[in-house]
């Protein structure tokens, strides 16, 4: 109430605008968020956390083209907020431009070096392309940061797996139930290296 009655005192006030957006993405109305966004642009087309927002919505909802229009003026605005760096890898990722999408993961650990999505998304992509050490490495990087995250064990085993390594991915799998025993991603990578090394009772209990 209190936003619709500062649109109503200072309606060319961008702010209200931009937090009736965020709130309305807070609820899961995208399009009603996406509304108030474009007001607060109209009447601020320099504010670069409602290009964020915008983008990141745009991204969400899969219309690639538009997010990346707005993900590219934000960083226009803003070099120097790691968010709107990883919002672009992201979206690049998605897109599976891979070799773009780790420039833009690489800026953002630059600016943010502890960020956790972006180490993790970093060790995954380049796993996906076969780079096995760099991807290990980045991993111990998370796991030093964050001691016993079961996302950086799952991505660790899986990439053991990859390589065929199953007795190491196995020990990263169970690392990752440690901290999470109903992660079910690693249940089930456990599950099919048990498979692999002959153990078929213990993998129908995975």
């Amino acid at each position: 109430d209190y936003l619709d009655k500062a649109i109503k005192l200072h309606p060319n006030d961008p702010k209200p605008y931009f937090y009736l957006g965020k709130i309305f993405k807070s609820q899961g109305k995208l399009r009603d968020s996406l509304k108030f966004l474009d007001k607060a642009l109209e009447l601020d087309p320099e504010c670069t956390i409602a290009w964020h927002l915008k983008g990141s919505i745009l991204l969400e909802i899969g219309e690639y083209r538009e997010a990346m229009d707005c993900l590219d003026i934000s960083l226009q605005y803003n070099p120097y907020d790691s968010k709107n760096w990883y919002q672009k890898a992201r979206l690049l990722r998605l897109m599976e431009r891979f070799h773009e999408a780790l420039i833009y993961y690489d800026k953002t650990l630059e600016l943010n070096p502890k960020m956790l999505e972006a180490l993790l998304d970093k060790s995954f992509i380049l796993g996906l392309m076969g780079d096995y050490e760099d991807a290990q490495q980045c991993l111990d990087n998370t796991l030093r940061f964050y001691k016993g995250n079961p996302y950086a064990w799952n991505i660790k085993g899986m990439i053991f797996k990859a390589q065929k390594d199953y007795k190491n991915a196995l020990n990263c799998f169970d690392n990752a139930l440690i901290s999470d025993n109903e992660f079910s991603d690693a249940w089930t990578n456990k599950g099919v290296v048990m498979k692999k090394l002959g153990n078929f009772k213990e993998a129908e209990e995975c």
